[in-house]
């Protein structure tokens, strides 16, 4: 179960601006039946496994004690609830964290901690666990990670620091597979910010003390796996004084952390900031400060100077603001969108923003959407395979809505069903790896509230599954047999189409569009080919494709020998 663990950050952010308007606007995804979930499921801790399914885990109780609770929503819209991971009386409290409490191996194995602490008055004894999982059904045994330790504090302190004992737990993993587990911890009116490391998941270091100062540093924690192995974090320190301090963890130096080193000010942070390398050589820390005249900053971070440069400047927001949301995400040959969501303070209006990056170089904010309302939030966003975008996003008097975009152009807004305007207090959205969104939330009747789920299923063109290969003697009179892949993909498949070619240049590897010097076999369009004398001294070739409403995708073999 304890598989090498290799990076696959999933992160979310926002919108985009300016942005005109395709027409018409056609629907770029389905949504899945509404579902009902168990109490409190609809802001569970939420995993992706894999495309077809989101692994959740919350804390239940009844009158007999409180569960570390799992179920299983499905991308069809269905729900099945799992064995509880773990239990404890009902003065045990199990804290689940959000996105940064989990990992994921390119395999598919899950690591997920949490921290298990029981508390009588004013004394809690709090410890963090982490389990394994390939299915979100079987589990292994839980290991602790950070050690049992009884923390003493009045009631105020306590909740000055999100709780006495350890809090705040984070998860992080590098492309070595090493494991690192932050938290605070707080006792006695003091908060300490630690980190734990593991290089199998099952035996963790003696925590390492990175910050007495920190206060919500493991809140405001960002950690970018670095691509050579360790760890570069970053957090907020300090009380009325805040800035950002730093610091990394060599890949050949297990455990061993630097000295941190402050970064800059912190000062008049307006939401909490996102860190993710932006392109082979750089990582990138946004972060939104100021008010009145909040500004949206980039500092990038040289991955082979280890020097941080100045911060600039991306987005200076039009009014104060009351509240605001940052959120990245990366795609292929970073091509990346950086999303921010701001409310006005002391008026109804709202907007939301997109910034595309290519190579970590940021291009002028555009307007998604702006609203007359103290509220909008950007749930998820995933730049496509295509580089088209999507995002949600949500507000306090209108329903959720998806938006799709492709090259600066809206091509569907589309509401989410069963998200009445008023009435749904916050989602929790993840995004698969082919971006179906995952969304639950807390839905209130008036008399009562219910929590419910709904799969956004993303539209995409066909992905080949298998190999494309020839059998048989090109040969006149003989036989060639084409060996074709499967097709599979988040939207509907169409009809597999096959193709004989003969072509005058032979080609050694499949391609992904037919080769100029190939010519169509009129009616080949069989798995098998018998060669006559129109191919002699030619190559053989076949083209296997599918179409759906989004696009075709298509392979081409290699080549035959020159026919005989």
């Amino acid at each position: 179960m304890l598989r090498k663990l290799v990076s696959a950050i999933i992160v979310f952010a926002l919108a985009t601006m300016g942005l005109s308007a395709a027409s018409p606007a056609q629907a770029a995804g389905t949504f899945s039946p509404t579902v009902a979930l168990p109490e409190a499921a609809g802001y569970a801790t939420s995993i992706p496994l894999g495309d077809d399914a989101q692994l959740k885990l919350w804390q239940g109780y009844d009158d007999n004690g409180h569960y570390l609770k799992t179920g299983i929503l499905h991308s069809d819209g269905t729900w099945a609830n799992q064995p509880d991971l773990a239990t404890g009386s009902t003065s045990t409290n199990f804290q689940v964290g959000g996105e940064g409490s989990w990992a994921v191996s390119q395999e598919g194995t899950i690591a997920f901690t949490w921290i298990q602490s029981t508390n009588d008055n004013s004394t809690t004894t709090s410890a963090a666990y982490i389990a394994f999982t390939d299915d979100g059904i079987d589990w292994s045994a839980p290991v602790q990670v950070l050690a049992q330790r009884t923390a003493t504090g009045s009631v105020m302190d306590c909740m000055m620091f999100y709780g006495c004992g350890y809090n705040s737990l984070r998860l992080s993993l590098d492309s070595k597979g090493t494991l690192a587990a932050f938290a605070n911890y707080t006792a006695s009116g003091n908060s300490s910010f630690i980190v734990s490391t593991s290089l199998d998941g099952a035996n963790w270091s003696s925590p390492t003390e990175l910050d007495t100062a920190a206060g919500w540093g493991a809140y405001y924690l960002n950690v970018a796996p670095l691509p050579s192995g360790g760890f570069m974090a970053a957090w907020v320190s300090g009380g009325q004084n805040q800035s950002f301090k730093y610091s990394t963890m060599s890949p050949t130096n297990f455990n061993f952390w630097k000295r941190p080193k402050v970064l800059g000010s912190a000062q008049n942070l307006n939401s909490a900031p996102v860190m993710i390398q932006t392109d082979l050589t750089h990582v990138s820390l946004f972060y939104m400060t100021g008010n009145p005249g909040p500004v949206l900053r980039q500092q990038l971070y040289d991955l082979t100077s280890k020097t941080w440069g100045a911060s600039t400047s991306i987005l200076t927001g039009p009014w104060d603001v009351i509240d605001s949301s940052i959120q990245v995400s990366m795609g292929k040959n970073w091509h990346g969108a950086l999303g921010v969501g701001l409310v006005r303070n002391g008026a109804q209006e709202a907007k939301s923003y997109v910034v595309e990056l290519n190579s970590s170089v940021a291009s002028e904010a555009k307007v998604a959407k702006s609203v007359a309302e103290q509220a909008m939030r950007v749930d998820a966003i995933r730049v496509n395979f295509d580089d088209s975008i999507t995002m949600m996003m949500s507000g306090s008097n209108r329903r959720a809505n998806i938006m799709n975009f492709k090259a600066g152009v809206q091509i569907s807004d589309e509401d989410v069903p069963n998200t009445p305007a008023s009435q749904v207090y916050g989602f929790i959205v993840t995004v698969s790896p082919s971006g179906n969104f995952f969304i639950s939330g807390n839905v209130n009747l008036g008399t009562s509230f219910i929590y419910e789920g709904i799969v956004y299923r993303a539209a995409s063109a066909p992905i080949p599954v298998g190999d494309l290969k020839l059998t048989g003697l090109a040969k006149t009179g003989q036989t060639v047999t084409s060996k074709i892949p499967t097709f599979t993909g988040v939207s509907n498949i169409g009809t597999t189409r096959i193709q004989w070619y003969s072509c005058t240049t032979k080609t050694a590897t499949v391609q992904l569009t037919i080769p100029l010097t190939c010519a169509a076999i009129p009616k080949a369009t069989a798995l098998k080919f018998k060669v006559t004398t129109k191919q002699k001294n030619k190559y053989l070739g076949v083209a296997v494709s599918n179409t759906n409403a989004v696009g075709t995708a298509t392979l081409f073999s290699t080549l035959s020998a020159k026919t005989k």
